[in-house]
């Protein structure tokens, strides 16, 4: 996969003497940026340079990486500076700024400064991920205190589908970057999002009055989902907007704090249901939009139903329908939007062969992005 995305990348580069592109690696911690920068550095040999804010970081602690949010904060006043100015000062015909995770300064502005005014395209390349860094941890940065993969999930949390679709593996001219405005404050931000470990390998969320479970089966299920679609609809696996997740309770029925009561209700007086996903099934509304989703059992959605009844109960002593009215599913892609208000409890268009054989093996594949050159006024403005 990373090869084949490597040569995608070096096909949209012309090796031309005039030629100046600033790449721009992103991704979650563990998503394989630093091997990305490995490749582009064997291809581009000599005429490449590297700057990784990480190294500014280790180099300004002794040689050694901050492990904590104390000493990165710390750390962050004297190596933000230096990496800038180095930066700055480069004339590489190829730049790398290496390991950005999408904050404005310096990760965007400074590229962006540095491009408009000497020159350069902006490229900026992505490590093909999916949800699966919800569930694991492959990055080693964060260091290994409690508080370490609370950090990584919310950093992750940004990572969810599509969201930077129109900016994210492109190489834009420089001669559009003026185009180029921030993009508005998230609503998925990662640093509301309230969440308790549930079951064995698995957390319950609440963000933006809903209340979400995710875990490992299903984001295992959800993979092997996309490797079970005719290619006419390959190109929706993942393309959404939010977390893989199943939403319990009717969105924007409980206030945020309401919701943390019943999730910690939930953790407290029962196990988390255990969820059988049948297969997938996808809904066309008639117009140019469809929804694909992964579809769950009627068995499982009565289990789940009884304990959320329980537990919302306990909280808020209403007996009222306030349960999910399109039944638990799984959002996997979609045209333009979801569709709420439709009954996903349904048999799907493409089934598992069996529960056990759909999580006994691990199998994860993802397509390689495609990549594209923007470099004039009539293309789609990339938005940050």
């Amino acid at each position: 996969m990373t090869e084949e995305y490597i040569q995608s990348v070096i096909a949209h580069c012309t090796r031309v003497p005039n030629e100046r592109i600033i790449f721009v690696t992103v991704g979650p911690s563990g998503a394989g940026k630093s091997h990305l920068v490995k490749e582009l550095t064997t291809r581009f040999g000599e005429k490449i340079s590297v700057h990784s804010l990480d190294d500014y970081r280790t180099r300004c602690n002794n040689g050694k990486y901050p492990d904590t949010p104390t000493s990165h904060d710390t750390v962050n006043k004297i190596a933000i500076p230096m990496y800038r100015e180095a930066v700055n000062k480069d004339q590489s015909r190829y730049i790398v700024l290496d390991n950005t995770h999408l904050r404005w300064d310096p990760d965007w502005q400074l590229p962006l400064h540095k491009a408009k005014i000497e020159n350069y395209d902006l490229f900026t390349i992505l490590p093909p991920v999916t949800e699966y860094f919800l569930v694991t941890k492959r990055g080693t940065h964060l260091g290994q205190e409690p508080g370490a993969s609370d950090i990584f999930r919310k950093m992750t949390a940004r990572w969810c589908g599509f969201r930077m679709r129109h900016f994210l593996n492109r190489r834009i001219s420089c001669k559009v970057l003026n185009g180029m405005i921030p993009q508005k404050p998230d609503s998925f931000s990662i640093n509301k999002m309230f969440h308790l470990s549930w079951g064995a390998n698995g957390y319950i969320y609440v963000l933006d009055n809903y209340l979400g479970f995710i875990d490992r089966d299903m984001v295992n299920c959800s993979i092997k989902a996309g490797n079970l679609l005719p290619e006419e609809f390959k190109h929706l696996f993942l393309q959404k907007d939010s977390l893989l997740h199943i939403t319990l309770i009717q969105p924007k029925v409980f206030h945020n704090d309401v919701l943390k009561n019943i999730a910690r209700k939930l953790v407290q007086n029962s196990p988390a249901p255990r969820t059988h996903y049948t297969g997938v099934h996808l809904l066309d509304n008639g117009t140019d939009n469809k929804v694909l989703f992964m579809t769950v059992s009627g068995d499982s959605q009565a289990e789940w139903r009884r304990t959320l009844l329980r537990a919302t109960c306990m909280v808020t002593r209403r007996r009222d329908s306030f349960l999910n009215r399109d039944g638990l599913h799984v959002t996997l892609g979609f045209e333009k939007s979801d569709i709420w208000n439709v009954n996903k409890v349904v048999s799907p268009k493409w089934r598992f062969p069996n529960q056990d054989s759909v999580q006994s093996t691990f199998f994860w594949r993802v397509k390689t992005p495609l990549i594209q050159t923007v470099s004039n006024d009539t293309t789609e403005q990339p938005r940050m």
